[in-house]
């Protein structure tokens, strides 16, 4: 019998293709021969998981709809696609990506998947189960998995044993990363209360939980924890430099789900001084006390960028940002 199921996709990858390799190591099928979709997009973020008989469901998100949308096939142990060419779609928002998906068997030949939403304007938990024909189950686009529009990602599921679902995830609703779980039941209704349940409020970083069920309808869960600091003090003056807007109580990266509370980081880590600014003027700081040597003089007046900075002619910023010569100017 063979033992591991291998999806081969990333985000370099156009389309994704899967294979399957047998207990001792033989690729049994043929390579770049078992499309999971050909629509031209990159797959993104590939979840697997087996479907209990003898075959293995894959969801993953793409932009095929101009916002990334989440997306879902069944493969026979052959390699054969089961379900809509393609794949079934999971969300189609009109607005708002996806990201963090999560899957697990439901132990009829189903499965269910979780996924950070940005339908709302911030990221939120919302899950779906589907069923061994490929047919959404629960709501159209997916049901919350907590109420409140608190910024909750990364969650981990496990089957519950139960025709359910267990969930945990990192939740902000208290101006820090904390780590709350839910559980659902079959028709996707919340059992721990519609807020879910905290598992860990320490006043510390905490990110990246898993699950798996304890066989008894609960779970046990891990997460990377910062409350204990290796080596001496921190400094007293710290400069952040983050990707997106900086003027703000509240700062949201736009490169990735994290916010910021800058009152709040200047108290947690207790220095004197913080200043936080935008990535790119970072640069442009950064720029303007460059030796002249790392300078490539491109059009315009030529000189040393020490001694004369002019407007004349064409000029590349690298930043958003005041750039000033070593003189002040």
């Amino acid at each position: 019998a063979d033992a591991i199921r291998v999806l081969r996709a990333d985000d370099a990858v156009i389309g994704g293709d899967v294979e399957r390799v047998d207990y001792i190591g033989n690729l049994l099928l043929t390579p770049d021969d078992n499309p999971i979709f050909t629509l031209g997009y990159e797959a993104h973020e590939p979840q697997i998981a087996f479907d209990g008989v003898g075959g293995a469901i894959i969801v993953w998100y793409d932009d095929r709809n101009s916002y990334r949308d989440m997306f879902a096939q069944r493969v026979r142990s052959v390699g054969s696609v089961e379900w809509k060419v393609n794949g079934e779609e999971i969300t189609n928002a009109i607005v708002g990506h996806v990201q963090d998906p999560d899957l697990v068997t439901d132990g009829l030949g189903g499965s269910f998947v979780a996924w950070s939403d940005g339908r709302s304007g911030t990221w939120n938990l919302y899950a779906q189960r589907i069923d061994v024909n490929g047919h959404m189950l629960w709501m159209a686009d997916g049901i919350k998995v907590v109420t409140g529009d608190h910024v909750q990602i990364n969650p981990s599921i496990a089957f519950d044993g139960d025709d359910g679902l267990l969930v945990v995830w990192e939740d902000y609703r208290n101006d820090q990363c904390d780590i709350y779980a839910q559980r659902l039941n079959e028709n996707g209704q919340p059992l721990w209360g519609s807020s879910g349940v905290a598992v860990c409020t320490y006043n510390s970083g905490k990110y990246v939980p898993q699950c798996v069920t304890d066989g008894l309808g609960g779970l046990i869960t891990a997460w990377e924890d910062f409350r204990k600091r290796k080596g001496g003090s921190l400094p007293s003056a710290v400069t952040m430099a983050v990707a997106g807007p900086v003027k703000h109580d509240l700062i949201r990266f736009t490169n990735n789900p994290w916010i910021i509370r800058p009152p709040l980081i200047e108290e947690k880590l207790g220095c004197t001084h913080f200043t936080i600014v935008n990535d790119f003027a970072a640069v442009a700081h950064a720029a303007a006390r460059a030796p002249n040597e790392q300078f490539l003089h491109l059009a315009g007046p030529e000189g040393d960028w020490v001694e004369e900075v002019r407007p004349e002619g064409s000029n590349v910023i690298p930043g958003a940002d005041v750039l000033r010569s070593a003189d002040g100017r």
